[in-house]
């Protein structure tokens, strides 16, 4: 078995975001790596499987694109989050609970939800069309930032005060936060939730 440990970060950080899609793409789309795999996906030299080490809530758009969707890997976050769906979901921002009289306006880019007058939250989409990412606001600034896993919940969640991020926390499928991640770089475990995968299979 051959393993594949790519480094696909985000600069210093744990994750590898989903690309929104009017941005440019970063260098995990032509990073070495992927080449690798796909020679190895394609002419069945030996087993192998990806080790993703980094938080990718979107990887399964990013191996389509790439042409290895069915690839094997282990996400070590799932096995931290304890997620153990494997496939793609449905899901449309519609679905959220949402204040009542709410409206929605339809921007080029995004969906802003405004509130009263004022914008309450500001929908991101992935090129899929699927939501990746709803930020939202009071008083004019951002307090929280939800990020969704293609496979239908809020994966990790960004606290905001001041509007500068305090703390990060990655969340299992039911919503219970597994790790928090403060900005001066401690990690703080859920003793009410620490348990984890072994192993997750694909």
């Amino acid at each position: 078995m051959l393993y594949f440990i790519p480094a696909w970060y985000l600069k210093n950080e744990w994750k590898e975001n989903e690309q929104l899609w009017y941005i440019r793409r970063t260098q995990t789309e032509t990073d070495d790596t992927v080449k690798q795999v796909q020679l190895f996906r394609r002419n069945h030299i030996c087993e192998y499987e990806i080790l993703l080490l980094s938080h990718a809530p979107n990887f399964r758009h990013f191996l389509h694109r790439q042409s290895v969707f069915r690839a094997p890997y282990w996400p070590v976050f799932d096995a931290i989050q304890e997620v153990r769906r494997r496939k793609q979901a449905m899901f449309s921002f519609h679905n959220l609970n949402w204040p009542r009289d709410t409206e929605f306006v339809y921007t080029p880019f995004s969906v802003i939800a405004m509130l009263l007058g004022e914008m309450y939250a500001n929908i991101e989409f992935g090129e899929y069309g699927n939501p990746i990412q709803v930020d939202l606001y009071r008083n004019g600034q951002i307090t929280r930032k939800n990020i969704y896993d293609d496979r239908g919940f809020i994966s990790c969640t960004e606290v905001y005060e001041n509007g500068k991020k305090a703390y990060e926390q990655y969340l299992t499928e039911k919503g219970v936060w597994k790790l928090c991640r403060f900005t001066d770089g401690h990690v703080a475990v859920n003793p009410h939730s620490s348990r984890y995968l072994i192993r997750t299979l694909r």
